[in-house]
């Protein structure tokens, strides 16, 4: 037995330690510890012995030696627009999560909605032998994902895809989830709706300003222009500061407002309760996307909730599935469509007039 020292303490303990320790084999050790007892017939009895030997000894193990044994980092990069949004903040939460169940860590980047900083990021990613990627892409970063398709190097879209380019990808119908918001806004009697969004290379946000733009159309209202604003994304809440005021105090105000995502929608109710605008009696609001901040608004806010715990879990387990089966045909894709929930609150009740 070696006498536990503090030199032997703060010794870094190695399986070939652990193997001296109980005068066994160091590949037996590594069997154990890599959990290929059972398949090279290595009794209980001796498997919780070395078991508890590496607990008692606190061995940890080298993850730069266990990838080049492997071939594998254990590491994927997760890219999204902005770490910092709370929508990608609570997905990237819940993927670090489920990789954390495959033994997996997580580097996260954020693009900034940059064609320039996803192809940098990919590139520092590669470089550091990453495993896989999660990937919430722009638009006008379509040479950055063919180029990894080309790669065969595993990877999913979240939230976002290019439809003529053939991925795995997780994501919701942005479409029909905003068209559906704006025609309730209709039937409930509003006729002066206001659309706010970023201007941005986001392909999910030019789906759900279509939709805007389609429900009033088929629904018999015009489309005007002066009623649809986008604001400069690293400059938000001057932008939507400055919007809201022309909104509200026109010559003909609106009644009711879209926001297309969450992060402009807090930074929209903080102008709107600042300038003493009565939420739902003067202003109905519905958002794309339901943090949980909005159950408890002052006028709880009705909003258009994506399913992102579940599209966290499928997007790891897909891309799981590539890392450890590799010789699977490229060919063969997920598309997954999740379906969005429509929660009515206060914020948007039937009008009378």
């Amino acid at each position: 037995m070696f006498p536990l020292t503090n030199s032997y303490v703060l010794k870094k303990i190695s399986i070939k330690d652990i193997a001296e320790e109980l005068q066994v084999s160091k590949t037996l050790v590594s069997l154990v510890l890599n959990g290929k007892a059972e398949e090279n017939r290595i009794g209980k009895e001796v498997e919780m012995r070395v078991k508890e030997t590496a607990e008692r000894l606190n061995y940890r193990p080298n993850p730069f030696a266990r990838s080049l044994r492997s071939g594998k980092s254990q590491t994927i990069g997760v890219i999204v627009a902005d770490i910092s949004s709370k929508f990608f903040s609570m997905i990237a939460k819940t993927i670090e999560d489920e990789a954390g169940k495959h033994g997996y860590k997580v580097m996260f980047g954020s693009t900034d909605e940059s064609h320039e900083k996803l192809e940098d990021l990919v590139k520092v990613f590669k470089d550091r032998g990453l495993d896989g990627y999660i990937i919430a892409p722009s638009l006008g970063t379509e040479k950055q994902i063919l180029q990894l398709k080309r790669d065969h190097a595993p990877m999913v879209l979240i939230d976002r895809h290019f439809p003529k380019i053939k991925t795995d990808f997780i994501g919701v119908d942005n479409y029909q989830a905003s068209y559906n918001a704006v025609e309730y806004l209709i039937k409930n009697g509003y006729r002066n709706i206001g659309m706010l969004s970023t201007l941005s290379n986001n392909y999910n946000l030019k789906l759900r300003v279509d939709a805007y733009k389609d429900a009033l159309r088929k629904n018999g209202i015009p489309v005007k222009n002066k009623w649809i604003r986008e604001v400069d994304y690293e400059r938000m809440k001057e932008g939507i500061d400055r919007e809201i005021e022309d909104l509200l105090h026109g010559p003909k105000p609106i009644d009711a407002l879209f926001f297309t995502n969450c992060d402009l929608t807090g930074f929209g109710l903080e102008k709107i309760y600042n300038m003493g605008i009565d939420v739902p009696g003067q202003l109905a609001i519905i958002s794309f996307d339901d943090p949980q901040s909005f159950r408890y608004s002052f006028s709880p806010i009705t909003a258009i909730a994506q399913p992102i715990e579940e599209m966290g879990r499928q997007a790891v387990r897909i891309l799981m599935d590539k890392i450890n089966h590799p010789q699977a045909k490229h060919e063969q894709f997920q598309q997954i469509i999740l379906p969005t929930e429509f929660i009515i609150r206060e914020s948007s009740p039937k009008k009378y007039y």
